[in-house]
């Protein structure tokens, strides 16, 4: 007989401030084969960004991923952006997965 273990990690927010985190594994028997439909999110650390010199602005705005949310108030040289980011792993097979940085990255300005 084969057992299973799943870990399965859960997060109750409330306008989006953590109120409990909530963990939960459990056994089962037999082979697992369903891993087209198995995933891992993962929490990353944040990333802190200094934007020193208007060079830094124009290399940033010219990457497709990013997006500033105010035109019309362009980012200023001194600029920190915090990336909130999280990974998710996504298995085709007991061996092979593939590993993906979320498209949309979160950032906060703190200008000086």
């Amino acid at each position: 007989m084969v057992l299973h273990t799943p870990y399965l990690p859960g997060h109750v927010l409330c306008k989006d401030n953590l109120v409990i985190e909530v963990q939960s594994a459990f056994f089962f028997c037999g082979h697992f084969t369903d891993y087209e439909n198995t995933f891992k999110r993962i929490g990353e650390p944040n990333y802190t960004v200094e934007l020193i010199a208007n060079a830094d602005i124009g290399v940033l705005l010219l990457k497709d991923w990013f997006k500033w949310a105010n035109e019309s108030k362009p980012p200023a040289a001194g600029t920190h952006l915090i990336f909130h980011l999280h990974s998710e792993v996504t298995y085709k097979n007991k061996v092979n997965y593939c590993l993906d940085w979320l498209g949309c990255c979160c950032w906060q300005c703190l200008s000086p």
